[in-house]
C-alpha cells in the first residue's frame, strides 16, 4: 500500500508538470470534463486512480484518446486497476530507464484503446457469431489488434467471463463509464502489445506477461 501511494504522488507530480502541455495540446470541448475527469468523477469506486493519473501525464497518448473520443464511433477504454499498475510499475522501474519507459507505457496506452462504443451485449454477441473470438483494431492503428473472447470466468460471481488478450473484465467491471462518446471497462490484468512485450524482454530479464498496462508516463 506504501509502494502504491508513493508511485501515486509521483505520477502526480509529473501531471503537475506536464500541465501547461495538456493545455495546448489537449483542447477540452466546452461543457464536458476531460476523459481523465470524466473517468475520476464516475468511476472512483474501481481503484483507477493511477490509471487516471497516468493518462493525465501522457499528452501524446492522452490527445489520441480524446480526438477519438470526439470522433464519430467513439472510444472504448479498457482501464487495470490500482493494483495492476502498482505491480507493473514495481517491476519495470528496475530495468528500463526513464525514456524507454515514457515510450512504453504511451504505446501501451494507445493500444488498451478500442476506436468504436463497444458494449459488453454487442462483443458477446460478435464472439458468439464469429465462433469463440473477435479481433477489434486498437487505437494505435496500424496491424494492432485486441483478441476478444468468452471463457469460464476466474471470478463465482460470473460463469462466463470475457477476456481481452489474456485480461478478463471484472463481472463488476463493465460500463463503469458509459456516455454517448466513451465506455470504460475494468480489466484485472495488464494487457501488453506485441512490440511492447518484445522490448520489455529485451530489457527486463524476466518474462514480460505480468508488464505493463500503460502507467507512468515521464512525457511524451
Amino acid at each position: 500500500m506504501v509502494k502504491m501511494m508513493g508511485t501515486l504522488s509521483s505520477l502526480r507530480m509529473i501531471a503537475a508538470i506536464l500541465a501547461a502541455a495538456l493545455i495546448s495540446t489537449v483542447v477540452a470541448q466546452p461543457g464536458r470534463p476531460s476523459l481523465p475527469d470524466l473517468i475520476d468523477q464516475s468511476a472512483s469506486r474501481y481503484n483507477l486512480s493511477m490509471y487516471v493519473e497516468m493518462l493525465r501525464s501522457s499528452s501524446e497518448a492522452l490527445r489520441t484518446l480524446e480526438m477519438q473520443r470526439s470522433a464519430g464511433g467513439g472510444l472504448t477504454v479498457l482501464a487495470p486497476t490500482n493494483e495492476v499498475v502498482a505491480a507493473c510499475l514495481h517491476r519495470l522501474s528496475s530495468c528500463l530507464s526513464g525514456q524507454e519507459m515514457e515510450q512504453v507505457m504511451t504505446m501501451n496506452l494507445k493500444y488498451c484503446a478500442l476506436p468504436g462504443r463497444f458494449e459488453e451485449a454487442d462483443l458477446r454477441l460478435s464472439i458468439q457469431q464469429s465462433g469463440g473470438q473477435i479481433h477489434l483494431p486498437a487505437l494505435r492503428g496500424g496491424s494492432h489488434q485486441l483478441a476478444v473472447s468468452e471463457g469460464p470466468s476466474k471470478y463465482a460471481s460470473a460463469q462466463r467471463g470475457l477476456f481481452v488478450d489474456n485480461a478478463q473484465v471484472l463481472p463488476d467491471g463493465f460500463h463503469v463509464v458509459s456516455t454517448p462518446h466513451v465506455i470504460v471497462h475494468v480489466i484485472d490484468k495488464s494487457v501488453v502489445a506485441p512490440d511492447v512485450r518484445a522490448m520489455i524482454n529485451k530489457y527486463c530479464p524476466t518474462p514480460a506477461e505480468s508488464a505493463p498496462s500503460p502507467s507512468r508516463v515521464p512525457g511524451s
